[in-house]
């Protein structure tokens, strides 16, 4: 039975069907092939020498669908820009606590997702401001608002069209570096009853981040965690384009699991992410944790912007 459930895992990790009871399933895949482990103990134990083979099967394939995340593709070292990402939850968060990181690990870019009128008055009015004082927001009631602050000059600036929520593209004019083009994301959840929403919006960033040409970073809850193979599709080349690398597992963080963060127990997915292409390289993400939201913070460092030709 246990060995099942870590077949189920496994299924799911590369399942392409989205339904709302699938698509909340894949989510806790690690959970799931966790089980297999326990049952492969189990088998061990009892000396089941069959189940044990099928078992350990199932815990190789498991652990193999996770390694990318465990082994850095990049090596660690200073980083030269810094991105920071948490979702305010509808504005509860604690800004004050939000403002001494935001100083203290000198953050370039700052994206907020479930930004408020009210937080957004708070925010403006806090350190935050003084210290990124370049900004885009569409602050709005509940947690349908988001926003973007930089540190440098933003020379450009949209909303996505084809998102429920404000997913917002910006240009920073970084001195002496090319422009990068920072994405502020917030996809749909999946659950419930919007599953095919959930997928239609990742299906469409795919293709709108295969269409920038230069240096581009992606920042945001993505409502996905990697099992969700719509999230992995990110992460492939397509039309001539080289792939996304997902901070995580650029830099062999692991899962870096980010919700819920207000519960008795730890958070168990990994949703909250950092994406980049075209030049910055991760060599740093962590999850921070900040008083009054249900989501830890993350934050990415990045080397190798590209030079101005």
């Amino acid at each position: 039975m246990a060995v099942g459930v870590g077949l189920l895992g496994i299924y799911l990790h590369y399942t392409q069907f989205t339904g709302d009871l699938i698509t909340s399933a894949v989510a806790f895949v690690p959970m799931l092939m966790a089980v297999a482990l326990i049952g492969l103990l189990l088998a061990l134990i009892v000396r089941a020498w069959w189940v044990l083979g099928i078992g350990a099967v199932v815990v190789l394939v498991g652990l193999l669908t996770q390694a990318p995340l465990y082994f850095s593709a990049t090596s660690s070292g200073p980083g030269e820009f810094t991105v920071m990402q948490l979702n305010l939850d509808q504005g509860r968060a604690d800004l004050g606590e939000l403002a001494d990181m935001v100083a203290r690990e000198e953050v370039d870019v700052l994206t907020v997702t479930e930004v408020t009128p009210a937080a957004w008055g708070r925010l403006e009015a806090s350190p935050i401001a003084a210290a990124l004082p370049y900004s885009v927001a569409y602050p709005a009631v509940a947690g349908n608002g988001g926003a973007v602050l930089s540190r440098y000059p933003i020379s450009d600036q949209r909303r996505l069209d084809g998102f429920w929520l404000p997913n917002l593209r910006v240009v920073v004019e970084v001195p002496g570096r090319r422009p990068i083009a920072v994405y502020g994301i917030h996809v749909m959840p999946p659950y419930p009853d919007t599953a095919d929403q959930w997928r239609r919006e990742l299906e469409e960033l795919s293709t709108v981040l295969s269409a920038e040409t230069g240096p581009v970073i992606a920042a945001g809850d993505f409502n996905a965690t990697y099992d969700h193979r719509q999230y992995r599709q990110l992460m492939v080349t397509s039309e001539g384009h080289p792939a996304m690398t997902d901070a995580a597992e650029g830099t062999g963080a692991g899962m870096v699991r980010t919700y819920p963060a207000d519960k008795w127990f730890p958070p168990l997915l990994a949703i909250d992410r950092v994406l980049s292409r075209g030049g910055p390289e991760p060599v740093y993400f962590a999850s921070f944790e900040v008083p009054g939201t249900d989501h830890y913070g993350v934050i990415a460092r990045f080397r190798g912007l590209p030079t101005r030709r």
